[in-house]
């Protein structure tokens, strides 16, 4: 399977953020997963089964008029939300993490990555108290850069996995620093993530993301120290497709997880799909929108190769064209200069090419086009590179 996606059509043109004291709580990187057979032993003996494939097909056009449109909105290094006046550092490493997965924009992308490292103290902490989410998403960052642990805060050199561990607390849970933690599912996969990429995920910390998940194979989005059964959560298909995305690299890097558990959690992703090709946040045919399906194709990208999966994919990728602005569907309108630009939902899309893009709606632009690109280049967070 290829995991460079080109959405057939007439289109002509393409893991936390730090949650500062005035958008605590806001979106985050995800993403989803759908498998490979589960009698096949998707997480066998041998790490090297569940490697993706190496990204050979160049991007398509949805693809490079997205990482175009996106890369646009940088400015200086960063992305910055001019509705509420500040440098997003966590929706420049999505933007980030996508320009690199569709291998345009090298310079830009480089350049973000170095801007972001410079001031990783205003992205990695509050009052001096260190984040697990943003943290792990910025030494993950670092790692696909190829770039080692160190980090400048408040003047000194700060080695960010060492940091890290430090968080890590007696259960294997990944928590913030201080009185206050927003660690999640989600921000525990990064951290799973993090580790993978920058030596060995502790075991203890797989370990306390694998008890996150439900019998039914999905992951629930609060951290729990009992069992899924004992504590109760509802499905979300961002923290399912994020933890995937997270055993797989985990598996691949030495740690044990059990057999079947990755094959079980992507068939319930398959089974939740909707028929139009999107996935929602939670588990529902309500909310379908590009990033939570763009997420999802990215973690299916990690998963052995499969007709299920390549169906999938594809499914994915003309669901996420489908919301994009493109010149035939901008007709000269209010969009015209937007062309590239993923909407979250066709909503969106019809709201843009009648209005445009406005400052009150850039925000959900720009999180929807670096997210959902990741549908029609779906290289894993496992494997993704920056070039050489």
């Amino acid at each position: 399977m290829s995991v460079v996606r080109t959405v057939p059509g007439p289109v002509p043109r393409p893991v936390a953020r730090r949650r500062s004291r005035f958008v605590r709580g806001a979106a985050r990187a995800v993403s989803a997963a759908v498998a490979a057979v589960v009698a096949a032993g998707l997480l066998g003996p041998a790490p090297a089964a569940t490697a993706a494939p190496a990204a050979t097909a160049a991007p398509g056009p949805h693809a490079v008029n997205g990482a175009t449109w996106i890369a646009d909105q940088v400015k200086q290094g960063r992305i910055h939300n001019n509705q509420f006046e500040f440098d997003d550092w966590g929706l420049t490493l999505d933007a980030y993490l996508a320009l690199v997965a569709t291998r345009r924009e090298a310079a830009t992308a480089t350049r973000m990555i170095r801007t972001t490292t410079r001031h990783a103290d205003e992205y990695v902490q509050i009052d001096g108290k260190f984040l697990a989410g943003a943290s792990a998403k910025l030494l993950l960052s670092l790692r696909v850069a190829r770039r080692d642990a160190a980090i400048p805060v408040n003047g000194d050199a700060v080695n960010l996995r060492g940091r890290l561990l430090t968080m890590v607390a007696p259960s294997g849970r990944v928590r913030d620093e201080g009185t206050e933690d927003y660690s999640s599912t989600l921000t525990q996969s990064l951290a799973v993530l993090a580790f993978s990429r920058s030596g060995r995920a502790p075991q203890k910390v797989v370990d306390y993301l694998l008890r996150q998940r439900c019998h039914a194979g999905y992951f629930r989005e609060a951290l729990r120290n009992r069992t899924c059964a004992q504590a109760g959560s509802a499905p979300y298909v961002d923290s399912t497709a994020f933890a995937l995305q997270a055993l797989v690299a985990a598996h691949a890097d030495g740690a044990d997880v059990p057999r079947g558990v990755v094959g079980r959690t992507a068939a319930w992703l398959r089974q939740v799909q909707n028929p139009n090709g999107a996935w929602g946040a939670p588990a529902t045919d309500q909310d379908l929108n590009t990033n939570t399906t763009g997420l999802a194709a990215q973690a299916l990208g990690a998963m052995p190769d499969s007709r299920r999966n390549e169906r999938a994919i594809d499914a994915a990728a003309r669901y996420v064209g489908r919301q994009q602005i493109t010149r035939a569907r901008a007709d000269g309108g209010p969009a015209a200069d937007e062309v590239g630009a993923i909407a979250r939902n066709r909503a969106g899309l019809d709201q843009a090419l009648e209005n445009g893009i406005r400052k009150g709606t850039r925000d959900s632009f720009r999180r929807a086009t670096a997210q959902a690109l990741f549908a029609l280049v779906p290289v894993p967070l496992g494997k993704l590179k920056i070039p050489r």
